[in-house]
């Protein structure tokens, strides 16, 4: 397969896959698309329109062991492996409704599952239904964030842990579990709060990473609250300044893989009167396949 792997052009990280057939990967291949994985967090896959769940599933497998989500209800059910993120509207309203032009389906900046002890190692989200505007996907970078905050910043946060659980969002998830619990699988398990560092050391290259998930992070241990709120918020502005941010456009057949021990990412929302379904398979915690080499 003639492969070809370039960083992404006015992007702030990342690099796009090029070549890619899901039937001829062979493990020079493999080879080839976990360095990239591990030196670039993100990776953009264009051309997958007509991949099948059980290829998306195996397309994962070459970066880690695909998982089955905690939460049931958004599990795609012939191949649980994959859960479908949208949001209801899209075709289903009537013409004169009146919300057709509410933003739905935004999501604050965070990593995936800091809210449980293990977050995942990563996920390949693929676009099947897009709008025809908004509906982008921005991802940052949090071991670059780490190594430009001031010094005196990074002085300060050294040591510190945070407390991240769901929040608030944990009573709305279970509302909807409940609503849908007889068709789709049961409802929304109970997720305590856990305790993660403020800054990690990334096992693969040994960079150090801030760990900040702003919409699962709900304080910082040993200091008072208030301090913890601005300390929070400091560090999230600073996250997320547009040297950062890339801010991904979909396209149908779009996939996306990121490492998320070192980003965070977000979803800008659409019109409800427009449709969007994403597919995504979660990688389990734990190394990636194969020799592991640290990122340039």
């Amino acid at each position: 397969m003639n492969l070809s792997i370039e960083p992404l052009r006015d992007a702030a990280f990342g690099a796009e896959v090029r070549g890619l057939d899901p039937d001829r990967i062979d493990d020079t291949d493999r080879s080839r698309l976990r360095q990239a994985f591990l030196d670039h967090g993100l990776l953009l896959m264009k051309g997958l329109e007509a991949i099948s769940p059980e290829q998306h599933v195996e397309l994962s497998r070459i970066f880690g062991v695909p998982t089955i989500h905690p939460i049931p209800t958004i599990r795609l059910a012939e191949c649980p492996e994959i859960i479908v993120l949208e949001a209801e509207g899209g075709d289903s309203l009537a013409a004169n409704d009146p919300t057709r032009n509410e933003v739905v389906g935004s999501i604050p900046w965070h990593s995936d599952l800091t809210y449980t002890d293990s977050p995942s190692r990563g996920s390949l989200l693929i676009a099947r239904v897009v709008p025809p505007e908004m509906g982008q996907t921005g991802y940052v970078d949090t071991a670059t964030v780490y190594d430009a905050l001031p010094g005196s910043l990074r002085e300060r946060i050294e040591g510190l842990r945070a407390i991240h659980s769901l929040g608030p969002l944990q009573d709305s998830l279970k509302s909807a579990a409940r609503a849908t619990a007889d068709t789709e699988g049961g409802e929304l398990p109970t997720f305590e709060h856990v305790v993660h560092p403020l800054v990690h050391v990334h096992p693969d290259s040994g960079r150090k990473v801030l760990n900040i998930s702003p919409a699962f992070i709900q304080r910082i241990e040993g200091i008072a609250e208030s301090e913890s709120d601005s300390l929070i918020e400091a560090l999230t502005e600073f996250a997320t300044q547009d040297r950062f941010v890339h801010l991904h456009a979909w396209e149908v057949g779009d996939g996306v893989l990121w490492d998320n021990w070192r980003t965070m990412h977000s979803a800008t929302g659409h019109r409800r009167r427009h449709s969007r379904r994403m597919h995504r398979t979660t990688l389990a915690p734990g190394p990636i396949p194969g020799p592991s080499h640290a990122a340039a």
